[in-house]
């Protein structure tokens, strides 16, 4: 792994709180699916990617 890589990363969490899981449950369809993607794409930006492939180790026969 590239140590250049892992001085880059830093920590992240992510808390829902009982305000923003309340004001979420007033969203509309159209607004909880906008919300949601817009998560999804926040997620996918975190995860590391390995050519390509979220588990390195996916394929290898270890």
């Amino acid at each position: 792994m590239d140590n250049n890589l892992d001085k880059k990363k830093k920590p992240f969490s992510f808390r829902l709180s009982k305000e923003k899981l309340k004001e979420f449950l007033g969203f509309s369809a159209e607004a909880k699916l906008e919300w949601l993607e817009g998560v999804n794409k926040f997620v996918n930006k975190l995860k590391p990617r390995h050519h390509g492939v979220l588990n390195p180790w996916v394929g290898r026969g270890l």
